[in-house]
């Protein structure tokens, strides 16, 4: 048995034809600061003497592991610190990247280096998310005829998060509008407006939502505000706001 016993990536058949000498994951993706695995498996059995891995850069392919019987398994380059085997084989091997950066998001390359075929390859390219906290604002402002709500929910990542509303009563909600920032670092801010006016309300609470989805998460985020309505002794309106987060 040339393998290890540690728990190896799955590479799914739907991802990898039967008829490819080499299977891989194609693509991965994952979120900015989780770990990522690579596999690469040869569908035929191969005199293979080493595997070797390489980032795929815009100058040239370079080298960051090798396995062989002779040598084991080496780390080669700046990624010494994060990167390690999940599973050393000469016909099945993986490695893993510990903390991905946006630095990391290139493609890999894995190389089964036989005899007498030479090098049999294979490629999987990797996505870096980012997301971070969404969050949702309302306010109470004045205006002409009389007090409105100031909803303002906002999401900031990469590729850019869709932000919706959820509403049972959406016709209460107006000036409806979002816009896009991109920052310095590559990533988008986008922001959804709108402005609810108090005395369209029908009853004396309403449950408003911020739906926020992206790539990197696997369930939509939800963020909630439920107002709360209602007049003091004096005939104010007075209002009231508590907020909840869930996931589905």
């Amino acid at each position: 048995q040339d393998d290890s016993k540690v728990t190896v990536c799955d590479i799914s058949p739907q991802l990898a034809g039967s008829s490819e000498l080499v299977r891989t994951q194609r693509i991965v993706s994952a979120v900015l600061g989780q770990d990522v695995s690579f596999c690469c498996e040869l569908t035929q059995p191969k005199d293979v003497l080493q595997v070797t891995w390489q980032k795929l850069t815009a100058r040239k392919p370079e080298n960051i592991a090798t396995y062989n019987k002779r040598s084991g398994a080496r780390i080669i380059n700046s990624l010494s610190g994060r990167l390690g085997f999940l599973q050393t084989g000469l016909q099945k091997c993986s490695v893993a990247i510990k903390g991905v950066t946006k630095i990391d998001e290139t493609c890999y390359s894995c190389l089964f280096n036989s005899f007498p075929e030479g090098a049999i390859a294979g490629k999987t390219c990797l996505s870096v998310y980012e997301i971070y906290e969404p969050r949702f604002e309302v306010r109470t402002l004045e205006a002409d005829a009389g007090e409105i709500l100031s909803l303002t929910c906002s999401a900031t990542g990469a590729p850019a998060p869709e932000i919706s509303w959820n509403i049972k009563e959406e016709e209460i909600l107006e000036n409806s509008e979002e816009y896009s920032v991109t920052n310095p670092n590559g990533t988008i801010t986008v922001t959804r407006n709108a402005t609810v006016d108090i005395s369209r309300l029908s009853g004396t609470e309403i449950l408003i939502n911020c739906t926020v989805g992206h790539p990197g998460w696997e369930n939509k985020m939800e963020l909630s505000q439920l107002i709360r309505t209602g007049k003091n002794y004096h005939g104010e309106q007075l209002m009231y706001s508590s907020a909840s987060l869930s996931c589905f």
